[in-house]
């Protein structure tokens, strides 16, 4: 969730070298935080400490939103019974930052070579060959196993256009493909789960009670430490 609000607005735990520590001074991560502390004040929100419990109280009912990536998706429509009462939305927009829009990224679209490996040549041309640049194969892909491709031109294609039963007759992946377009470019550099660790302790530290200020602060100086 912090990492989403944060590049809805276009900034990142580091400056766009992708190393310079951005924390303690980083509007949006501060509203990130304070958002977060105004919903769990609120009663609104619903903690779960694995994959499991997450996505069981979404297909149980016990919550009525999932803000995350779109691959999200086929799991909500594991639960047949439930089809015709989702639908979705453009992600929230925070109300203070400068250049907040309502478009993020919660990963599930990179794809990796490893380096070292044989054939890493052949590799990377069947991922040239085939999600990089066919969008026929998209197009059966979405259908297939619902899969929200990176490739700009699958927006275009016949099946992503099509509405879906489950989600209103919305054509959801026609939109998750131009909504991705305007998602803010932030430089994750080399050390974004290594911040974020630090980071999501302070943000339990300032539920519990810590000033916001010295909770980034705190994170500042210790990302500063250890992101080299």
């Amino acid at each position: 969730m912090v990492r989403m609000m944060m590049q809805s607005a276009g900034t990142w735990f580091t400056s766009e070298d992708g190393k310079t520590v951005t924390v303690a001074d980083n509007a949006p991560l501060k509203e990130a935080f304070e958002t977060i502390k105004a919903m769990k004040d609120a009663g609104i929100v619903k903690d779960s400490s694995s994959w499991e419990t997450f996505t069981s109280a979404f297909q149980n009912g016990d919550v009525w939103s999932v803000p995350t990536g779109c691959w999200i998706s086929p799991t909500i429509q594991q639960k047949a019974d439930q089809s015709g009462k989702w639908t979705v939305v453009k992600f929230p927009r925070l109300d203070k930052s400068e250049n907040a829009t309502n478009f993020s990224a919660c990963g599930g679209g990179g794809w990796y070579v490893v380096a070292g490996k044989d054939n890493n040549d052949v590799a990377k041309d069947f991922l040239k060959k085939t999600f990089a640049s066919d969008a026929e194969l998209m197009n059966q892909l979405v259908t297939d196993i619902s899969l929200v491709s990176t490739l700009k031109a699958a927006a275009d294609t016949e099946n992503y256009k099509l509405p879906s039963a489950f989600f209103g007759e919305t054509p959801v992946y026609e939109n998750f493909s131009n909504w991705s377009n305007e998602i803010p470019s932030v430089n994750y550099g080399l050390h974004t789960y290594l911040v974020g660790d630090i980071v999501v302790k302070q943000l339990q530290q300032y539920l519990n009670g810590t000033d916001l200020a010295t909770a980034l602060d705190t994170a500042q100086k210790e990302a500063e430490g250890k992101a080299k």
